[in-house]
């Protein structure tokens, strides 16, 4: 069965190895990037290999909301997350509209990474949904 790949877009490099780490240990692929320019160029050019975008909303270059408001011009179709500090009624004020399917604070709550992984897998019917039980058993990002 093949498995999610996921484009992760921050600023901040620690968040970006966490994240990888913590998406391969639930079975799926992670690519990442620096800031959105760079994601938007990658989502033009390779649009059809990602299942899953995870932006930050404040980044240098390009924030957040302005890389989701681009998306359309590229051939990405899949779904939206966004991670950010920010409280969740202004997060959804702030991209109402732009079809982004939910929003991950910081600082990250792996569970619910996770059981959102979970849902996207079992939608798209694809995913090594049995590997969740191995990473709970070791929570640990770099165990």
């Amino acid at each position: 069965m093949r498995v999610l790949n996921i484009l992760i877009v921050d600023d901040e490099p620690i968040v970006l190895a966490v994240a990888t780490k913590m998406i391969e240990r639930l079975g799926h692929r992670a690519e990442t990037s620096t800031n959105g320019v760079e994601a938007l160029d990658r989502l033009r050019l390779a649009a059809p290999s990602f299942d899953v975008l995870i932006t930050d909303d404040g980044m240098p270059e390009l924030v957040g909301r302005d890389l989701v408001q681009q998306l359309p011009a590229t051939p990405f179709r899949g779904p939206v997350f966004v991670f950010s500090g920010g409280s969740a009624l202004d997060m959804e004020s702030k991209y109402l509209g732009l079809g982004v399917r939910g929003f991950i604070a910081k600082p990250i709550d792996w569970t619910a990474v996770r059981e959102m992984l979970s849902v996207i897998s079992g939608e798209l019917g694809i995913g090594p949904l049995e590997r969740f039980e191995a990473a709970e058993a070791n929570p640990a990002p770099f165990a």
